[in-house]
């Protein structure tokens, strides 16, 4: 990365006033310059000053809007993705503005095409004016393509910047656009900030709205800048000594590419992005508020796992190559330290050397710090950027976490707002754990988990269902105020996708994944709906979400209404029992398949059967979760296979409200009563 300043024993406000002194004397320069030569052009008097003098100015003026843009580009670091945008598109708008000022103007005073020196210091205030708001949304485009930036796309970035500085002095060798050796060098330019360009992660952190906001505004900034640069390709032609010039002009052809290739590839990805708008917000809304039952459920956790969690998480969400959380004892016993990447010592290091360097700790918190400033490189090791947190709860702070990255400038906004969450959430649980001996502690964690578990009834859906296909009844419960048992169905034209699941573990964490397989299903049914396809892709959709250790059993059933049968596939779940009704026989549905998130490869495919099974009119099909086949008794007996084949039996005759309402008395009535496993069940009979 070129360095920051070339002046780094003055101030940064300093700098940034040098700067824009010498853009805006550069300007005049130039400006200057060219009427002189235009005064003396129409005297025939020889000022002494050629092309390489005209293109030195030109230089000098665009080396100093470079490096005031690339000074002031971290005033932009606190803006959300949209403001940036609508910073590059107010921009546009000024330098649109300010053209059709200067044409309304010339042609009031019937200058028209006439040139004077007027029309020429107007056309090169135009100039001025569009070069920097070229190298302006040069560096604002940086921040969108930089978001949660990986060591190589900072390296192609670095490369970028310099090859814009050379861009700028190619002016000195007075080469045109005709010329091999300018063509290979906007090929080469165009062609790096080309593949940048696809470096778009921000687009899927904004919601509907905002996308529909940014295309506008994207598009509007683009047009804009296609009539800058007609404009000045119109200069460029008529002028006849030319300071604009675009066909020698390496650095302004470049930037005029670089945003216009930019600007087109943004169009397209949040274009083909709206469509999945929907329902990565209803996603996230569904996460975020099993986070917060989270901070309920995790009271009990000891604080060493929660350190462990909120550093892993913290250093995973943020892909950080290394993280430190310090918790304060509450019975001042000293400081328990956790770290990952990093070792005790060079920790330690780092911390002293980052808080000597302020008397006061509060002024790091929620920063970007760039530790090249503050560290020498002995001491900080490869760790360019640090991020410094506080646990705090509403009486005091139990903690602090600092998270390092080998990139500068590696913690954006959004990165900081979720890590805050998660330490709030941290912190939040460790207090709560602490005070877990309290009665109006006990009460608040009920009244919280009555709402959780009312948010989770909303998720399941209604138990029963009558079609011309057929009538389903079914039925859930939690052993906890929340589970990990679930169920839901669709039509799909005439068709009835139907899918039950069973998330290893219980309570909050089986939830959120249990949220997360409802996501899945509704993604995929309307467009995946044959089983085969609907298992693997939700195994690829579902793997990465799911802890180690943790894994989904799923059993998918597709109904067909024209062929009178049902396709499903068994993903390590129980299997269904399947009732004739014409010859009175059942039979369990087996079938080859392994759990979602057991293997995460391609190779699931190999582990999935689909047999398809005709029914007829009465037949029956029961689908049930492990908490109905291993309830125990007094005497530690699993209640079976066979008692379910031998209940439905007995009850085929009754409505499949009936039959799901009596399996479940008849399995509270083996248990004693002792049922501690959240249960699923539905029973469709056809029609």
């Amino acid at each position: 990365m070129i360095r920051s300043g070339l002046l780094p024993v003055l101030s940064e406000q300093l700098r940034e006033r040098l700067l824009i002194a010498w853009c805006f004397f550069s300007a005049l320069l130039f400006i200057a310059f060219d009427l002189s030569r235009f005064e003396g052009l129409f005297s025939q008097q020889s000022i002494g000053l050629g092309n390489f003098e005209k293109n030195l100015l030109l230089v000098q003026f665009e080396l100093s809007c470079f490096l005031l843009f690339r000074e002031l580009q971290h005033r932009s670091a606190s803006l959300s993705f949209l403001e940036q945008i609508q910073k590059v598109f107010s921009n546009a708008l000024f330098v649109l503005l300010l053209a059709l000022i200067i044409k309304t103007f010339l042609f009031l005073n019937n200058r028209g095409g006439n040139m004077d020196a007027i029309h020429l210091v107007l056309d090169l205030i135009f100039f001025a004016a569009v070069c920097l708001f070229l190298f302006s949304s040069f560096f604002t485009w940086k921040r969108l393509i930089s978001y949660q930036k990986t060591r190589s796309v900072a390296r192609f970035w670095s490369v970028f910047e310099w090859m814009i500085l050379f861009a700028i002095f190619f002016q000195l060798l007075d080469f045109h656009f005709f010329d091999n050796t300018f063509l290979l060098a906007i090929g080469a330019i165009s062609s790096l900030g080309l593949l940048l360009s696809f470096n778009l992660k921000w687009v899927a952190y904004l919601n509907l709205v905002q996308k529909g906001q940014s295309l506008l505004l994207i598009l509007t900034a683009a047009a804009c800048t296609l009539f800058m640069y007609s404009e000045l390709s119109t200069l460029s032609s008529t002028r006849f000594f030319k300071t604009i010039d675009l066909s020698g002009n390496l650095v302004v052809f470049s930037l005029f590419v670089f945003f216009i290739s930019y600007s087109v590839i943004s169009l397209l990805v949040v274009t083909f992005n709206l469509p999945t708008s929907s329902v990565f917000e209803q996603k996230f809304g569904d996460l975020l508020l099993f986070q917060r039952i989270n901070e309920v459920i995790e009271l009990g956790r000891a604080e060493k796992e929660v350190a462990q969690a909120l550093l892993e998480g913290s250093q995973s969400s943020t892909a950080s190559d290394a993280a430190c959380l310090d918790i304060f004892s509450d019975q001042d016993s000293g400081i328990h330290h956790f770290a990952t990447g990093i070792d005790e010592d060079h920790f330690q290091r780092i911390k002293h050397g980052l808080f000597s360097t302020t008397g006061h700790v509060e002024s790091l918190y929620f920063q970007n710090i760039n530790l090249k400033k503050i560290l020498k490189q002995d001491v900080r090791q490869g760790f360019l950027s640090a991020l410094v947190i506080p646990l705090r709860t509403s009486r005091s702070d139990i903690g602090q976490l600092i998270l390092l990255k080998k990139v500068s400038d590696g913690f954006e906004k959004e990165m900081v707002d979720l890590v805050k969450s998660f330490t709030i959430s941290g912190a939040q649980s460790i207090h709560n754990t602490r005070l877990l001996n309290q009665e109006k502690e006990k009460e608040r964690l009920q009244a919280q988990m009555d709402m959780a578990s009312e948010v989770q009834k909303g998720l399941i859906p209604l138990s029963s269902l009558e079609n011309d296909l057929c009538s389903v009844a079914a039925a859930y419960k939690s052993a906890l105020e929340i589970g990990g048992d679930y169920f839901d169905l669709q039509m799909v034209g005439e068709n009835l996708a139907f899918v039950m699941g069973d998330v290893s573990g219980k309570g909050a964490s089986a939830a959120i994944n249990m949220a997360q397989m409802k996501g899945v299903f509704q993604s995929l049914i309307l467009t995946h709906p044959d089983p085969a396809s609907f298992i693997a892709l939700a195994n690829q959709a579902i793997g990465n979400c799911l802890k180690e250790r943790s894994f989904i059993t799923l059993l998918y059933v597709y109904l067909s209404a024209q062929e009178k049968n049902f396709c499903f596939a068994r993903a390590g779940h129980c299997p269904a029992l399947f009732y004739k009704s014409r010859t009175g026989e059942s039979s369990y549905l087996n079938s080859k398949g392994l759990g979602l998130g057991i293997i995460k490869s391609a190779g699931f495919y190999q582990h999935i059967e689909t047999p398809t099974i005709p029914f007829e009119t009465n037949d029956l099909l029961l689908i049930f979760t492990d908490g109905i086949v291993e309830a125990r008794n007094t005497l530690l007996e699993e209640f079976g296979y066979e008692r379910i084949e031998a209940f439905l039996v007995k009850h085929v005759a009754y409505s499949v409200q009936e039959i799901c309402r009596l399996l479940q008395e008849e399995v509270q009535q083996f248990t004693g009563g002792h049922w501690d496993d959240d249960y699923a069940i539905a029973i469709f009979r056809f029609k």
